[in-house]
């Protein structure tokens, strides 16, 4: 059985979703990572960049279903909604 990064790919899908979402409510990118993404996610801005340009739901459908994938989409939105970046 070979590797496959599923897990990987879920979760920049959820990091992306989480982004844009605060993206739209006009916050920038600086807060956003020290406020949603760092505490939560514990990696660099580096690495969210790398996130926001990996193509991962394009990548994600060839692995799972596309029902699957909406899935985890909406699970990321609810989660993003819960989440205050000025407390």
């Amino acid at each position: 059985m070979g590797y496959n990064n599923t897990n990987l790919l879920k979760v920049i899908v959820e990091v992306q979703t989480v982004y844009l979402f605060f993206q739209d409510k006009g916050i920038d990118a600086k807060t956003i990572y020290a406020r949603v993404i760092e505490p939560q996610y514990r990696f660099t801005r580096r690495t969210l960049f790398n996130y926001l340009n990996t193509p991962a739901r394009r990548e994600l459908r060839r692995v799972v279903s596309d029902h699957e994938l909406a899935q985890i989409i909406s699970q990321a939105q609810e989660k993003a909604k819960y989440i205050n970046p000025f407390k």
